[in-house]
């Protein structure tokens, strides 16, 4: 049941997309739909904690956050949607009056992970979707008396995927990368200055140094 414990390999968000039409249905019904391909992600991903989406991909609105009252099924309701979209949930809102924005980029229908869904409620609570996504603020744990490029995403940049918790690390990792080799070809170039001054050296030489080094 969807009230018991949360469920192995749920989401922490979701969302589903809707016209201007299938929106007018979705608030009336309290039902969410997708199609029938969709229904084995809709189980394995929504639990009761799951936060759920309804974004107009027409007007870019984004409303929420609901919950599931019940599992998702086929036909909940078999009327729903003119019969297009039978993989459906019930849902209930988690405030009321339920926030809404406009959005300046489209979402794609699914789960979302824990970054997404904070990104999205930051979005409705602060009314746009700029400003820096409050939760990645405070992961940059690096040496800090290095300057850094800025490396807290935009709550848009995490919505349109460009900036996720693999590629902050990612990020982090490739400067201090950056970093190392900077430092390995200056040692290398010191050490040719003194040699020879008419020395050179090749890539070959550089990375041989460099792969010695670690």
């Amino acid at each position: 049941l969807l009230g018991q414990a949360e469920h192995d390999g749920c989401s922490a968000g979701y969302v589903f997309l809707c016209d201007h039409n299938t929106q007018s249905e979705c608030e009336t019904l309290r039902l969410f739909g997708a199609k029938s391909a969709d229904l084995g992600q809709m189980v394995g991903c929504i639990a009761k904690e799951t936060k759920l989406f309804l974004f107009n991909f027409k007007s870019r609105k984004l409303i929420g956050p609901f919950a599931a009252t019940c599992m998702p099924s086929l036909d909940i309701d078999p009327g729903a949607f003119e019969g297009r979209f039978r993989s459906q949930v019930r849902v209930e809102p988690l405030q009321s009056p339920l926030l809404e924005l406009s959005l300046s980029c489209r979402l794609v229908c699914g789960p979302k992970r824990t970054v997404e869904v904070e990104a999205l409620l930051e979005c409705l609570w602060h009314g746009t979707d700029e400003g820096p996504c409050e939760q990645l603020e405070g992961e940059q744990d690096v040496d800090q008396s290095i300057d850094l490029p800025p490396l807290c995403a935009s709550r848009r940049d995490v919505l349109r995927g460009l900036h996720t918790e693999k590629s902050l690390s990612s990020r982090i990792r490739d400067f201090w990368e950056d970093v190392k080799l900077e430092a390995t070809v200056a040692t290398i170039e010191q050490r040719l200055a003194l040699e020879s001054p008419e020395r050179t050296y090749s890539d070959v030489d550089c990375h041989e140094y460099y792969d010695d080094d670690d």
